[in-house]
């Protein structure tokens, strides 16, 4: 072959800067999944969040509904509670930026009690052995990057079951 055909071509500076943008990309994500890995780059909130699951006393623990002894306690029906796990598993997606946030966050605007959250979340993680909080925050691991819900959604979440009630009445 020819070596000045090749430099006289009209394709090489774009087949250049396509594959300086590949590795450009590939670069951006090796830091991106280093910096997730060290957990540099996760905002306040969610630290907050991810540390309260942890405890027992928050909505997103899967024992915070088993803790109260007395009164009623609004929790979903097994068939509810498999309808949203579907929903949710159907909305993460395998690919960056395909996940479908409304679809995730109108499954919290149907919970209306902390205790029913925390109902979902033990029967999430049972289903899917893997925390429900963790589990719509970073969806899947793409080339060193998560598929799960953006940042917007992640705080309207967060907002919202924080303002719901507890969900048990005492007798």
């Amino acid at each position: 072959m020819n070596l000045k055909k090749i430099q006289d071509s009209p394709i090489l500076p774009y087949a250049i800067i396509g594959v300086g943008g590949v590795a450009i990309y590939f670069f951006y994500k090796a830091v991106r999944g280093t910096t997730d890995l060290f957990d540099i780059t996760k905002s306040k909130e969610d630290k907050q969040a991810l540390q309260q699951i942890v405890q027992n006393d928050n909505a997103w623990s899967p024992s915070y509904w088993k803790s109260f002894k007395k009164g009623k306690v609004q929790i979903l029906k097994m068939a509810e509670a498999e309808r949203l796990r579907k929903i949710i598993v159907s909305s993460i997606s395998r690919i960056p930026f395909q996940t479908n946030d409304s679809k995730i966050l109108s499954v919290f605007k149907t919970l209306k009690y902390k205790t029913q959250v925390s109902f979902f979340a033990d029967y999430f993680l049972q289903k899917e052995n893997v925390d429900l909080l963790t589990y719509i925050k970073f969806g899947y691991t793409f080339f060193w990057s998560n598929t799960g819900i953006d940042d917007t959604t992640s705080k309207a979440i967060l907002q919202y079951v924080n303002n719901l009630p507890q969900g048990n009445f005492k007798k």
